[in-house]
């Protein structure tokens, strides 16, 4: 979220008083961590072991507590309906924040309520945002996705509140006060005027308006191409080839008759054939009508976002909000990049002409290069490389996810002088029952943060590698957050073997 962006959070004590009084069982993940130190941050009646032995054998699937919660901790977020009586509670509690910094005098007291209301309505954003992109359901998702939506819009709303502007911009007109910020407020303090800025508070009322309209259609528009993004591609049974008919299959009704269907959750450019490799990639990135409606919905709005607040295209905007550079520069460095990047990538393609030839050589014809074949036969040229100079063994033993995570435990414990243990979750906490959940401990501090380790493919997931930050660590709260990866794993074993494999590198 863009307003008052200095920290994120867990969620305050009065909207935690507020969960408590409607009877909801309390959080007790990190929360309680947080509030009650070190020394009660690992439940003692629940396994705990080093990182390492977690991933020595099968995936952990049973280690979870028997105590019932919700998605990454909060109950609420254990039912679609949780979501929304969840946002009901957050907004109420950011209402009475506004309230108590328009009756505050300009000073230390109204930054620090800003702070507090970034923390009320961050927290509830990050963890629908990340649950929207990952949710365990349909049912969750569409729930996750428009409450999300709901939290773009209410946060609009604050940043082209004129009362609120005139409260912050007070207290940077007040050069006593200012003069008594550290680093970290006078930052707080700009960035916050800076965010309301871009939101076009200078303008008249119905601009702003409009301005708010815009942002809850990129939102929605957002939300919707997300999803459909990560549905798999449907084939008729009858049309896919038999190597791909081991892939899971479902029934659909169509014209009152039973179809089967076959889900296709990736492009296939793992797959040894050629003609395998092309059907999969052609039908799994085969044009959408639903997705190009929805990706169009959303450049226009953030086109007419943009040009409703003064500037000339959204990325100028965006541009301003981040690097402070204009676009022609961004542009400049893009065309230059490709420059220098085209002659290496004219002589890979040339390599792997040659690699796909020697694959096919009862085909006397210069062999055809299709979009499935870069990524496999880069593998495929990286591998023989590394047999040929005696490497291979050496890099699968660096691989194995056991040794890549002791590896880890080493570095952390000697140079960083923090430990990675694994906890177990409460039954309901995780998106999906192969994610590990992971206590960082300092050696003076204890218990310093957590992190959720998403590692593995599976279906629905979004084939990335990228880091969801839930809360940020602030002086009374610990940081969490989301790894994602998507490494391959040996279904029929459960086995996490090598994190990837060599001629992957």
């Amino acid at each position: 979220m863009r307003i008052l962006a200095r920290h994120h959070g867990t969620l305050p004590d009065r909207l935690l008083s507020l969960f408590r009084r409607e009877k909801v069982q309390e959080i007790t993940s990190f929360t309680q961590h947080a509030q009650h130190g070190a020394g009660s941050c690992v439940d003692k009646t629940y396994p705990t072991a080093n990182l390492k032995t977690v991933f020595s054998g099968n995936i952990p699937s049973s280690g979870t507590s028997k105590q019932l919660t919700g998605l990454l901790g909060y109950p609420l977020f254990s039912s679609p309906q949780g979501f929304f009586h969840c946002w009901f509670l957050c907004e109420a509690h950011c209402n009475d924040l506004v309230k108590q910094i328009l009756s505050a005098p300009p000073g230390l007291d109204t930054l620090k309520l800003f702070d507090d209301l970034s923390n009320a309505i961050c927290v509830y954003a990050d963890c629908v945002k990340f649950i929207a992109e990952n949710a365990p359901s349909d049912k969750i998702a569409r729930a996750a996705i428009v409450c999300n939506s709901n939290a773009h819009e209410f946060v609009e709303k604050l940043n082209t509140n004129v009362d609120l502007y005139r409260a912050i911009k007070a207290v940077s007109e007040h050069s006593e006060t200012v003069s008594s910020f550290n680093d970290e407020d006078i930052t707080a303090l700009q960035s916050f005027l800076h965010d309301m800025e871009l939101s076009g508070i200078h303008l008249p009322a119905d601009i702003r308006h409009s301005y708010v309209q815009y942002m809850t259609e990129i939102s929605t528009a957002g939300g919707s191409f997300l999803q459909l993004g990560q549905q798999p591609a449907l084939i008729k049974f009858e049309d896919t080839p038999e190597a791909l008919r081991d892939y899971k299959s479902i029934s659909k009704d169509n014209d009152n008759k039973k179809v089967e269907f076959i889900e296709l959750h990736g492009p296939g450019s793992e797959h040894a054939m050629t003609d395998i490799r092309e059907f999969a990639f052609r039908n799994y990135h085969a044009f959408s009508q639903d997705r190009e409606n929805e990706l169009m919905n959303l450049l226009r709005a953030r086109h007419k976002m943009a040009r409703s607040v003064g500037f000339s295209s959204y990325s100028e905007r965006e541009l301003r909000h981040t690097m402070q550079v204009p676009p022609d520069k961004v542009s400049n460095f893009l065309t230059n990049l490709h420059s220098e990047l085209k002659p290496l990538v004219d002589a890979e393609f040339e390599h792997i002409k040659y690699a796909k030839a020697d694959d096919v050589r009862h085909d006397f014809n210069e062999p055809k290069i299709y979009p499935g074949d870069g990524q496999y036969y880069s593998r495929v040229l990286n591998e023989r490389f590394l047999v040929e100079n005696h490497k291979h063994n050496m890099f699968l033993d660096l691989l194995e996810f056991e040794n890549v995570i002791e590896g880890l435990n080493v570095f952390c414990e000697d140079v960083l002088k923090i430990s990675l243990v694994t906890e177990a979750p409460m039954t309901g906490e995780l998106i999906n029952n192969n994610i590990v959940k992971v206590g960082v401990f300092d050696d003076k501090e204890g218990l310093i943060g957590y992190i959720y380790l998403d590692l593995f493919e599976r279906d629905n997931k979004t084939p990335r590698t990228c880091l969801h930050t839930i809360t940020c660590g602030t002086r009374t709260q610990i940081p969490v957050v989301v790894l994602q990866c998507s490494f391959l794993m040996n279904p029929r074993q459960q086995s996490m073997g090598s994190i990837t494999i060599p001629g992957s590198i």
